[in-house]
């Protein structure tokens, strides 16, 4: 019996883009989604007559909307001014303080690599050079003091022998005259009585010059005795002053060095506090860890599932038949993909996974809140407590199915992060485009990751999460009820797209296990974690196969866009068996973790009592390291005031030197003029003795002794003349030891200025050595300044962002704004064409339903007689029916459907699907039969649709050269099967 002929021929003019009759709908990837996108509902069409009254509305509101979205849009572009203003001033101060910290970590590495030494050791060269300054200043200074004094004493001695010698001279001449003036008075018989008492009192003055000599000798040999003392006494004084400046120096040097192992004890116990802060957190977080529990239905229901996969194993075997394709029969049912097979109980399944996806719930620990994960650059130590923390999840459930438990080992972790590397290079959505196969193929050694072909090493559930939609500690909600909205710390603390608190990361984790183990659609990730029907088929080919698995987790961004969100999750899971050591080296167990909860909060606890012991032993050191410190403070203290007192007592002892010695100066002086005074007085006793003898002498003698005394004036005459040019040379020698001393006191001044000089270079020596010291304090407040100002920029960065998304939302908003009055206002221009196209095809429609009936009472008839008429006549009658439908042709033109060359609408469509079809867009079918559903690729389905519910008519598209209909989401069926 030949086939019945459909109503309608269809001849594609023109492939459909996209037009008003077809509704596009994207294909998720088969993974687990966090986010959920559920398609809308087509628009109904809206009456022309309508149309245009709204259309004069829609112009009305639009002109507001568009006044709106002005003043919108200029009031973001403030924000975004300020926020870029903002952002500008904070990149300055991050500038600023990395420069800072940059110096002081300059600083740190200066006096890490020997700078502090050296230092020290230039300070100690400053300080023996300011000592030395000083020992040549005083040397200078003594030698000015020495040169002044020999100025002082050639002076003195020029005056002195202008007092004395030449005096004297003077004198002696004056005397001289005298004598020779008063023996001329003898020679006349004058001034005999004279003459006599001069003499008496000339022996008097010598008796009193006499007595005072030996006063002033007295005198002289005690200032000489006192200047000794004192000279003594001045030596030592100087002795104890350089000892008490080298004590000092040995004391600042001994503090700087007990004041460096304070510092660094009190870092070392800053560093062992922050151990003992951080371990004792880790401590309080395993408190009442989250954990996920299953019930024995869900334990039954599994179990159940394994025994039928093992039963259906060993009849294939015992048949002779591929185990794998036994395998891939039960991995397609827990994939969900034949619901109403009956080993698979999906309504049981689903209702026991609906109560414990209720009664699982993420708690978390607070203090997590706190822990910022950069997920470009997760250190080591955060990405095996997250392991530790998902696989003690996982293991839990594995316990309470007595299933054997995955291993975590450093070569887990390793072929997790290869496989999220490659997610990254390739920029690979998990969600978008479900698993990467180049990232499991290239971690593993199989050419391809389709379960057929049984070259799958490394396994994968991969889930998916928007951070930027973040509202929900369940980020799945599978049962169609509203998530339970919290604040999230992504939102809370507007990080940069590449970061998560811990808090929310472990929640990421926590939620999506749950929505693998407990789906309300699939149970596919469910049974890989159980290794049932999906997992590796190695224990189903071979009976004497051992697992060995290994699970590792790890964390990618497809960072699509540079705001981009979306973080991957991936659970990589592999039996040792087929990924080795031997092969990658890299994968290698290294150092196996626990997994266990107990066991980790054990092995936190004994980390906790060894920071402890290890702060203990730090407040130790730094308490004996200050008392140290402290002992070489009150050391250097009492230095200085030791140095203070022998300064005071070296100046005390100077003082007493200089008036000693000037007082036995004035002694020595003093004798020397009693001596010249008693000398003088023996002389005039002399002279008067002679005088008195010459008046009593004979003429003869009185004349010889005028002759005399004449050549004795002559004498004295010539002994002063001597003696002036003996002093004019004094005078000349004086003043060649005052230039001398001029110079010397010149040198002792620049002496002093080096010493000076000497002192600035030591402080500065000094202050760099403090520099120094205090390095890793200044490197500590500059890295706070420095993340403060970072954090102030990723503040203001992130409000920049806002403020951007802000402006682009604004600026769209007034595009879309200014487009809709556009439209609005050729809307309205068109209202009335438009209503007037549609009486046109209205009436066009009517004239063609007419057309049609009588078309489908003529071909029924005639497929009637092709039923009953013999194979001989089959051809002929089969010509002639086609050529019967051949004159209904439906085409498409220009995205335009057309009827004999008659347009036909999107409602006249569904008019003829209502009136002609085997089904109509509120009633019933016909027929009952079932028909080929295609997904929006044209793919044929595995199911067929059966023809006996009601359907609605969502929309019209072209797929691959056929007219569709859409019935639902991702279902089309062919427009002439509903005619057959």
């Amino acid at each position: 019996m030949n086939k019945k002929f459909s109503k309608f021929t269809f001849v594609t003019v023109a492939t459909l883009a996209a037009t008003a009759l077809m509704n596009n709908n994207t294909v998720k990837a088969d993974t687990v989604n966090s986010n959920n996108t559920s398609a809308k509902n087509e628009q109904e069409s809206v009456d022309p007559a309508t149309a245009a009254k709204v259309a004069d509305n829609n112009f009305d509101k639009a002109s507001s909307e568009q006044a709106d979205a002005l003043k919108k849009q200029a009031d973001a572009q403030n924000a975004k001014d300020k926020a870029d203003d903002a952002v500008n001033s904070a990149k300055e101060n991050v500038t600023k303080a990395e420069k800072d910290h940059d110096n002081a970590v300059a600083k740190v590495n200066i006096a890490k690599n020997g700078g502090l030494d050296a230092a020290n050791k230039d300070l100690s060269n400053k300080q023996q050079a300011e000592i030395q300054a000083k020992a040549q200043a005083t040397d200078a200074q003594n030698k000015a003091d020495d040169a002044k004094n020999d100025a002082n004493t050639a002076a003195q001695t020029a005056d002195d022998y202008k007092n004395n010698d030449l005096a004297n001279k003077q004198t002696a001449t004056q005397q001289a005259q005298t004598d020779y003036n008063n023996a001329v008075n003898v020679l006349n018989n004058s001034g005999l009585g004279k003459a006599e008492k001069k003499l008496t009192d000339a022996q008097n003055a010598v008796a009193n010059a006499k007595s005072d000599v030996h006063q002033k000798t007295i005198a002289k040999t005690a200032a000489d005795n006192a200047q000794n003392e004192a000279s003594i006494a001045l030596q030592n004084a100087q002795n104890a002053y350089n000892d008490a400046v080298t004590d000092k120096a040995n004391k600042e040097s001994d503090k700087r060095s007990k004041d460096s192992a304070y510092t660094t004890a009190k870092a070392n116990t800053a560093k062992a506090q922050a151990k003992v802060s951080d371990a004792q957190k880790d401590v309080d977080k395993l408190d009442n860890p989250d954990s996920i529990q299953i019930n024995e239905d869900y334990k039954d229901f599994f179990e159940q599932i394994e025994q039928e996969v093992d039963a259906a194993v060993s009849q294939a075997k015992a048949e002779g038949k591929p185990v794998g394709s036994v395998v891939d029969e039960y991995a397609n049912l827990v994939h969900g993909y034949n619901k109403n097979d009956s080993r698979f109980d999906f309504n049981r399944i689903k209702a026991i996974s609906a109560q414990l996806y209720q009664e699982n719930r993420y708690q978390g620990n607070k203090l997590d809140h706190d822990v910022i994960i950069n997920l470009d650059n997760i250190s080591r130590d955060q990405l095996i407590k997250i392991n530790q923390y998902a696989l003690g999840l996982i293991n839990g459930v594995q316990r309470q199915m007595g299933l054997q438990e995955y291993k975590l080992s450093d070569g887990a972790i390793n072929v997790a992060q290869d496989v999220a590397a490659q997610y990254n290079q390739d920029h690979w959505s998990g969600y978008k485009n479900a698993h990467d196969k180049k990232a499991l193929g290239n971690t593993a050694f199989g050419d391809s990751i389709l379960h057929s072909d049984y070259n799958l090493e490394v396994g994968e559930n991969l889930d998916s999460i928007d951070a930027g939609d973040i509202s929900t500690t369940q980020p799945l909600t599978p049962y169609g009820g509203q998530p339970e909205t919290t604040s999230a710390d992504q939102q809370r603390l507007n990080l940069p797209a590449n970061q998560v608190t811990l808090y929310d990361l472990k929640g990421f984790v926590y939620n999506s296990l749950c929505a693998m183990y407990f789906n309300s659609t699939e149970w596919a990730h469910a049974t890989n974690f159980l290794e049932i029907a999906t997992g590796d088929p190695s224990k189903y080919l071979n009976d004497d196969y051992e697992p060995n698995f290994y699970l590792g987790v790890s964390f990618s961004r497809p960072q699509t866009s540079a705001d981009d969100r979306e973080y991957d999750i991936h659970f990589n899971m592999f039996d040792r068996e087929f990924i080795t050591p031997a092969d990658q080296p890299n994968y290698s167990d290294g150092q196996e973790y626990t997994t266990d909860p107990a066991e980790i909060k054990q092995e936190a606890e004994y980390a906790l009592r060894n920071a402890q012991s290890d702060l203990e032993i730090a407040q130790s050191e730094e308490a004996a390291a200050k008392k140290d410190a402290e002992t070489a403070a009150r050391d250097l203290t009492n230095a200085k005031e030791t140095l203070n007192n022998a300064s005071e007592n070296q100046t005390t002892a100077q003082t007493n030197f200089d008036e000693a010695q000037q007082a036995a100066t004035v002694a020595a002086q003093n004798l020397i003029n009693a001596e010249t005074k008693l000398n003088t007085a023996k002389a005039e006793q002399t002279a008067a003795q002679r005088l008195v003898d010459e008046y009593t002498a004979s003429d003869a003698q009185k004349k010889q002794d005028v002759e005399n005394k004449k050549q004795a004036l002559e004498a004295a005459q010539s002994a002063e003349r001597v003696a002036q040019n003996h002093y004019n040379d004094l005078v000349n020698a004086a003043k060649t030891a005052q230039a001398r001393a001029d110079n010397l006191a010149k040198i002792a001044a620049t002496a002093k200025k080096n010493v000076d000089s000497a002192a600035a270079a030591t402080k500065k020596a000094q202050d760099k050595v403090t520099d120094l010291e205090t390095a890793p304090e200044q490197e500590k407040n500059a890295k706070e300044a420095l993340e403060s100002a970072q954090s102030a920029l990723t503040t203001a960065q992130a409000e920049q962002t806002v403020a951007q998304k802000a402006l682009d939302n604004a600026n769209a908003e007034l595009r879309v704004a200014q487009k809709n009055y556009d439209n609005a206002k050729a809307a309205k221009d068109k209202a009335d064409q438009a209503l007037a196209e549609y009486e046109a095809a209205q009436n066009s429609y009517n004239q063609f339903s007419d057309l049609l009936d009588n078309t489908q009472s003529k071909i029924e008839q005639h497929n009637h007689k092709q039923d009953v008429q013999s194979s001989v006549t089959n051809s002929s009658t089969t010509k002639k029916t086609r050529n019967a439908v051949k004159k209904y042709t439906l085409t498409i033109k220009k995205n335009k459907l057309y009827l004999n060359g008659k347009k036909v609408t999107a409602k006249q469509l569904r008019g003829l699907v209502k009136k002609h079809a085997k089904l109509t867009v509120k009633g019933v079918y016909k027929k009952h039969r079932k028909i080929n559903t295609y997904n929006s690729k044209g793919l044929k389905h595995r199911a067929k649709l059966s023809l006996n519910k009601k359907h609605k008519v969502r929309g019209f598209k072209i797929i691959k050269g056929r007219l569709m209909v859409k019935l639902a989401r991702n279902i089309y069926v062919r427009f002439y099967d509903l005619f057959r």
